[in-house]
């Protein structure tokens, strides 16, 4: 059993390399970082760069 659970969200909306932008990716991230709190997710800072 493990005693925390931790999630790893990435959101990007601007690829490189020819591939066309995303729209919604990034608020996607967010929102879904939010959710996760819930399910025993143990909630740490979001960065942005």
């Amino acid at each position: 059993m493990f005693s925390r659970n931790l999630a790893f969200i990435i959101g990007i909306n601007n690829y490189q390399n020819g591939i066309s932008p995303l729209n919604t990716a990034v608020n996607d991230a967010k929102k879904l970082g939010v959710a996760d709190y819930g399910y025993g997710f143990a909630p740490l800072a979001p960065q942005f760069w």
